[in-house]
This record gives C-alpha cells, structure tokens and sequence, in this order.
C-alpha cells in the first residue's frame, strides 16, 4: 500500500489504479485516513512483513511433518495476513 501510493504522488491515480487493479477511490481513502506515512511507520511495516514471512515459513515446515495439518495451515496464514495487515495499518 505504501508503495502504491507513493506511485500515485508520482504519477497519475488512473494509471496507478489501473496498474494495481484497484480503485481510484480506494487510493484516495488510503491518503485520507493514513496520510503520508513516516519514516519510522515504514520500518515499523516491514518488520510485521518479514515477521509475518518467518510464521508462514514454519506453518509450511511443520505442516510437512504432520499430515491434515495444511487444511490448519492455511487457515493460519490467512489469519496472519489479516492480522499483520490491521497491525501495519491501526498505527498510523
């Protein structure tokens, strides 16, 4: 998201909307309610991110091991995305 709309300050929001297969108007709400995005927010996302990547990696390991454990697994990823995706965004 982050990314996205610092290409959209760049360039035009139709393009990038487009290129992102998003709305304009969700580019626009995103600038309304998280502005822009410091420094220390950035680092703070990227941290989640690779965090996020660790537990995911280990769900896949330990899912090899353990049979009827992937149906689990999935459903743990999923939650972890959404639950990594409310921590980056609920502190700016």
């Amino acid at each position: 998201m982050v990314a996205i709309l610092r290409e959209a300050d760049r360039s035009s929001v139709t393009e990038v909307a487009e290129k992102h297969k998003v709305s304009e108007q969700a580019i626009y709400t995103w600038r309304k309610r998280f502005g822009e995005p410091q420094p220390a927010d950035i680092k703070r996302l990227h941290a989640l991110e690779s965090e996020n990547a660790k537990l995911n990696k280990l769900v896949a390991e330990r899912g090899d091991r353990q049979p009827g454990f992937n149906q689990t697994a999935g459903h743990v990823r999923r939650c972890s995305r959404a639950i990594a995706l409310h921590s980056a965004t609920s502190f700016w």
